[in-house]
């Protein structure tokens, strides 16, 4: 049987469901098609005076439906929610309501944002570029190594001419046995076409890397330098750029958003329960059933922090108007 605390917990975390529910389906869908038609209208009116595609609320805008649009998503996906996934889902609010918070500062936190996911995009691009140029070399090192196996094993059977069929036969074994080697080998460095490696031979993995994977990549990340080089151009501010492409504090934001309680709390959660500490590892891995109630209890809060952020944005010359998706 379950005990009355059990009871009274499935009962605490099923009315907070409700609320996450309710507010999923009938404010989010209401609120994006509100910023989604002061998106349109924005554009709109920047085509028609000739204005920046790229300004600080167009940014803002797109940030407060990407909001909304990944929220809605997470939360479709998680009905009955564990210990990570309600750390996981006040996280994620957390670091949304922080951005949401520090545009209702000031919009020009927008370009802030637009300098950030082009940042994000370039680390993204130049790490993958890294990671398949250091594996290229490795599928090379590891086809060299293939190739010497047969001679290897040969030479060391001797140079009789013939060979016996249980010769034949222990030969087949310790070449099959080499090449299963190889393949654990290249599985434990974790590489991205380690699994196609072994299917097409490393070689001609290393080739296709080389000659398909790496060039298209170099052209995404030139795509991408483009647009950071025309980010630095329309500030025309040195200083602003190094700023909105820099380095992201998380605390420090917080902090000017009057959020960095809520980051300590998260935090000292997040490490307990994430972090391989003596402490963790020995200890409960699961919140204490106080602590996924409040948590559960942060998540509400915020998802309605979010909807309330977004709908006081505003700015010079906003316009009322309501996206309607037919499709």
């Amino acid at each position: 049987m379950n005990s009355e605390s059990d009871v009274v917990m499935a009962s605490s975390l099923e009315t907070l469901m409700e609320e996450v529910r309710a507010i999923i389906d009938n404010q989010l869908p209401c609120t994006l098609s509100k910023v989604q038609g002061t998106q349109k209208f924005l554009e709109i009116k920047s085509r028609s005076e000739g204005a920046s595609p790229n300004g600080s609320i167009h940014w803002v805008l797109r940030a407060q439906i990407g909001s909304i649009e990944k929220i809605s998503s997470l939360f479709r996906e998680i009905q009955s929610p564990s210990s990570m996934d309600a750390l996981a889902l006040a996280r994620y609010l957390f670091e949304n309501l922080v951005w949401l918070r520090l545009f209702l500062v000031d919009h020009s936190w927008g370009l802030f944002f637009y300098g950030q996911f082009l940042k994000n995009q370039r680390d993204d691009v130049s790490g993958l570029i890294e990671k398949l140029t250091a594996e290229a070399e490795m599928f090379e090192k590891f086809d060299k190594e293939d190739s010497k196996i047969i001679d290897d094993i040969l030479k060391k059977s001797g140079d009789s001419e013939e060979f016996s069929e249980a010769k034949i036969s222990g030969i087949s074994i310790e070449i099959r046995s080499r090449k299963e080697e190889l393949d654990r080998r290249a599985r434990r460095t974790f590489a991205l076409g380690a699994a196609a490696a072994t299917f097409n031979g490393y070689g001609y993995q290393a080739h296709l890397l080389r000659t398909k994977n790496l060039p298209m990549l170099q052209q995404n990340l030139d795509l991408v330098e483009g647009h950071i080089d025309a980010f630095k151009n329309e500030l025309k501010n040195e200083d602003l750029a190094k700023k909105y492409l820099g380095r992201w504090n998380w605390r420090g934001e917080a902090d000017r958003v009057n959020m960095a309680d809520q980051y300590d709390f998260l935090y000292r959660l997040t490490s307990r329960l994430l972090h391989a500490t003596p402490m963790s590892i020995i200890t409960e891995k699961q919140l204490l059933e106080n602590e996924f109630i409040l948590l559960m209890e942060y998540v509400v809060v915020s998802l309605q922090d979010v909807v309330t952020a977004i709908s006081e944005f505003e700015f010079p010359g906003k316009i009322s108007a309501v996206c309607i998706n037919t499709d």
